[in-house]
């Protein structure tokens, strides 16, 4: 489970049985049902903090808090900003500021992420995506299907590139 330290500088960790992960910033759904976090391998936040400039690869997961499943998407580079001003300090910003869209089904954030292209070869593309959250399997089926919304038609394994070049992304508010 997550657990905190003392020191700062080992803050917030995520034990999974692979390996330990270091949670870089959390926020919570407006549903308070699901909550998003950025996680990045321990060893990999070691050695970004002695390099500046590194590209750290992360993770963001949702936290199903119903049924206690983790839900863990594509290996992203967030901004080299991101990392070093505003995820540290998210706690300041996360009361006004959130990655969900009003309704709890997406969330949004900016990086540099490797899809495959129909040629079959990686490209990595950097900007503000959207990522469709899978609703707890145990949820009714006609509640997934209307709590989709406007953009139905994002997999929920795939994030969907919104504006090409982004370095920052937030939902407005409904």
């Amino acid at each position: 489970g997550m657990y905190a330290r003392g020191s700062r500088e080992r803050a917030r960790e995520y034990v999974t049985p692979e390996r330990e992960e270091r949670v870089l910033a959390f926020f919570w759904s407006p549903d308070s049902e699901k909550l998003l976090f950025l996680t990045a391998a321990d060893e990999d936040t070691g050695m970004y903090a002695k390099t500046r400039g590194m590209a750290l690869r992360c993770r963001w997961n949702v936290y199903h808090v119903a049924t206690q499943e983790r839900e863990t998407y594509r290996t992203c580079t967030p901004p080299t900003q991101l990392l070093e001003e505003f995820y540290p300090n998210f706690e300041l910003y996360s009361r006004s500021i959130t990655p969900w869209s009003p309704d709890s089904s997406h969330f949004t954030f900016s990086a540099a992420v490797t899809t495959i292209g129909a040629d079959g070869y990686g490209e990595v593309r950097e900007g503000a995506w959207v990522q469709a959250v899978s609703p707890p399997r145990d949820a009714d089926p006609m509640a997934q299907r209307a709590s989709r919304g406007p953009a139905a038609g994002l997999e929920a394994a795939e994030p969907f590139l919104a504006v090409e070049g982004a370095s920052f992304a937030v939902w407005s508010p409904s």
